[in-house]
């Protein structure tokens, strides 16, 4: 089956590199020795020594060690620095010098690679001797060039799948590469060590062969040969089982793998489009070939659209962060997707890199979400269910109304409501009810509310069941817990419900109080239960929508009249601004 995919490569082609932990394993490793007595002061410093001056099991040991993964080991004072192994004669690995530094002895090297080389199998290492005056001092080895632990280049080769021998494994891998290449058609994984099998055939004329490995839109994409038995000729019936063996390190877990045929341009085995089935909540990361100019990381070139019967429809609210890499793009949805819907993720050809090259081209990436999960639920009357959507277009605030309450009488606390449009971060041309006061009593009520009564419906003297959400829009995230009186997000709690009394301040002892019962801050009351607080996931000072749910009953009075309210109850000390949307009443009658 064809997958989807979107591969970036109209810009200059960067390899990514990612972080690499040798040099602290390493560390570790030396650390656990026991301390060795100074008997040569020029071995203080790592000083680089000639095979042939070594002992036969010094020779050994060098020789089994410069095959290993690339870092640092170690016997006694004989030390080997490995490459691990690499394709061709062009890789060096050269000593600059060795210095003593808190606690580190640090080594120095350049790291080489020649335009032109020779097609063989080689392990550049450097061997040398060093002896640590203290047991607690650790070894690390320093790229000269970059002043990075000199590991960090080394991994880039396992950026890409790379192609490795089985002799060069360790007995637990060579033990999973005999069981993996037994089962089913695909590729299994032992940490880095990748086995992609055609598993059991019954003749010779079955083969695998590597070809190329490249990244493309969220996924490494490794590119193979397949053979099949030639009808012209005539192969040993024996079972085989064809595989290639290999190591890659993805840069990211939400990245995944593709083996593709090469010849047919389709996958190798018979999987499932990867975009077919998609979380509701899935975050996209988009990863560029070279480095991405910030500003044209916006939300008129990157965005994710609705589709509705094969044509665009709204734009989602997502937020784009542009990661340190320069190279990365974070896009985050700010609400779930709808299940088993379509989308489009857009990519302008607008989006340019550092030196101004756009893309030759828009691309985009089309997939569906999951379905719903299967809930049996009795069918309702639907002549006892009533829906209420509130989305506040055109400028309308839908008949809700504003309150505030809890100060004194003659504070000015700064109050504001309107409707508005919402920041452009959640979604361009969205719109919903602004709200905004200062705190200066360390207890203000801030509210929304919305009558129902019979011309919408519904029946006096009726108990219902209320299914409430709302979508709070706010830009107070985990960098600013702490505040006056209380954090400005968490100390200030999100309170919803429903009543059949008007809720309105009443003025008592030159005191602003509401006239249900609402609790008090952290606590709810027997009219409006607490659902959370204000406090967003990221930090910084960007908008993000936060989702609420409430469900309860009650019992409307003779005249069929509810009142729906939603507000905040603040414990901070401070100017509270935030923005409701996306409310949604079901009253389903009881």
């Amino acid at each position: 089956m064809k997958r989807s995919m979107l591969i970036l490569s109209s810009l200059m082609a960067m390899s990514i590199i990612s972080p690499l932990e040798n040099a602290s394993a390493n560390e570790e490793r030396l650390q656990t020795n026991e301390p060795q007595e100074v008997t040569d002061e020029s071995l203080l410093h790592f000083s680089p020594v000639e095979t042939n001056t070594l002992t036969a099991a010094e020779k050994n040991f060098v020789e089994e060690t410069k095959k290993k993964e690339p870092g640092i080991y170690q016997s006694g004072n004989l030390y080997v620095i490995t490459l691990g192994e690499k394709p061709s004669t062009a890789y060096n690995i050269k000593f600059v010098e060795s210095k003593t530094t808190l606690g580190k002895e640090q080594i120095f090297v350049e790291t080489t690679t020649a335009d032109i080389g020779g097609d063989a199998i080689t392990y550049p290492h450097l061997v040398g001797r060093l002896q640590l005056p203290s047991k607690y001092m650790t070894v690390e080895v320093i790229d000269a060039k970059t002043g990075k632990s000199a590991f960090d280049t080394i991994k880039e080769s396992f950026l890409h799948f790379t192609p490795v021998e089985t002799s060069t494994l360790s007995n637990e891998e060579k033990q999973f590469v005999e069981e993996a290449k037994t089962k089913k058609p695909g590729y299994y994984n032992l940490e880095n060590l990748y086995v992609i099998t055609l598993g059991e055939k019954p003749t010779t004329g079955y083969g695998i062969k590597f070809v190329d490995s490249q990244t493309t839109f969220e996924m490494e994409q490794i590119q193979v040969k397949l053979t099949k038995p030639d009808p012209e000729k005539v192969y040993s019936t024996v079972i085989t089982h064809p595989y290639i063996v290999g190591r890659l390190d993805l840069p990211s877990k939400t990245m995944s793998i593709e083996v593709m045929d090469v010849e047919t341009g389709k996958s190798a085995f018979e999987e499932k489009d990867p975009y077919t089935a998609v979380a509701i909540n899935k975050e996209w990361t988009i990863r560029f070939n070279t480095k991405i100019n910030e500003d044209t990381v916006t939300a008129e070139n990157i965005y994710i659209y609705e589709k509705a019967n094969g044509q665009p429809i709204n734009k989602f609210p997502v937020r784009l962060t542009l990661l340190d890499d320069e190279q990365t793009v974070k896009v985050k949805p700010l609400a779930n997707y709808k299940y088993g819907h379509e989308y489009k993720l857009f990519i302008s050809k607008e989006v340019s890199s550092t030196k101004n090259i756009k893309m030759k081209a828009d691309k985009e990436v089309a997939f569906t979400t999951v379905k719903a999960p299967e809930v049996e639920v009795p069918p309702a009357d639907s002549s006892k269910v009533k829906s209420f959507s509130y989305k506040f277009r055109a400028g309308d605030t839908q008949g809700w109304q504003e309150e505030f309450s809890d100060y004194e009488e003659g504070m000015e606390i700064e109050r504001v409501f309107k409707h508005a449009t919402l920041p452009s971060e959640i979604g361009k041309g969205l719109e919903g009810l602004y709200m905004s006061s200062s705190n200066r009593s360390d207890d203000v009520f801030m509210y929304i509310k919305k009558k129902l009564n019979e011309t919408d419906g519904v029946k006096p003297n009726t108990t219902y069941q209320v299914n409430l959400s709302f979508d709070l829009v706010t830009n107070v995230g985990p960098d600013l817990d702490i505040g006056i009186g209380g954090s400005p997000g968490e100390a200030v709690y999100v309170k919803a419900g429903a009543t059949t009394v008007e809720p309105k301040p009443i003025l008592e002892k030159q005191f602003y109080r509401t006239n249900i019962d609402y609790g008090n801050q952290s606590e709810g009351g027997t009219d409006l239960a607490v659902l959370g607080n204000i406090k967003k996931k990221s930090d910084g000072d960007l908008f993000e929508l936060k989702p609420f749910e409430h469900k309860l009953e009650v019992t409307t009075d003779d005249n069929g009249e509810l009142w729906i309210v939603i507000g905040t109850d603040s414990g901070f000390e401070g100017i509270t601004s935030l923005y409701y949307t996306n409310i949604n009443v079901q009253l389903t009658e009881k």
